[in-house]
């Protein structure tokens, strides 16, 4: 037996979010992927796309300069003091759950915090007494804008992460035009799978 399918795996996309077409895979773009795909067709192949549905990558239009924040958030925050712009730590009211990662992998859960429109990243969580606090802090990670200084009472959010990816939420806006780009690559290339 032979093959019958082409993956292409994730490596056609230079981003996952808005899905441009890598120029190193196909260098005339989502034209090309298209002809290659047809070719794949008229061999009597299928052919399909891996997507790792869902994800957005923190260099994604989506993500930068201005986060959405309709993003999955696995914990909810409020500024205990306020955040300078300069601040090397983050005092919240709440004591942080036990999910919480540091470092930002593949397989982490990451250690991202969205406030506003800004990504801010720790390296360290200090837990035994309130105000707890989020330290080691690099405000606008992932080349986000700055807020300037917030006051106490904002929202933090603990922002999903998993394969160097953010989310959205269920049913929301973001999640449909992330479904609505899939969807055009999809259809236009003619895929199966």
């Amino acid at each position: 037996p032979g093959f019958s399918l082409i993956p292409l795996n994730s490596s056609w996309t230079d981003c996952l979010g808005h899905c441009p077409v890598s120029r190193r895979a196909f260098p005339g773009g989502l034209d090309e992927m298209k002809a290659c795909a047809a070719k794949a067709h008229a061999a009597g192949l299928r052919i399909g796309m891996h997507t790792l549905t869902a994800c957005i990558n923190p260099n994604d239009p989506w993500i930068t300069p201005l986060c959405r924040e309709d993003l999955v958030a696995d914990a909810t925050y409020t500024l205990a003091a306020p955040l300078a712009e300069d601040a090397s730590e983050m005092l919240v009211n709440e004591r942080p759950v036990d999910k919480h990662s540091t470092v930002f992998t593949y397989s982490s859960n990451g250690n991202v915090m969205r406030i506003g429109n800004e990504l801010v990243q720790y390296t360290g969580i200090r837990r035994d007494k309130a105000p707890y606090a989020f330290t080691g802090l690099r405000r606008g990670a992932f080349r986000t804008k700055k807020g300037g200084v917030y006051p106490a009472g904002t929202r933090a959010d603990y922002l999903h992460q998993r394969y160097i990816a953010f989310y959205p939420k269920p049913d929301s806006k973001l999640a449909d035009e992330l479904s609505d780009r899939l969807a055009e690559v999809y259809n236009t290339c003619n895929l199966d799978e």
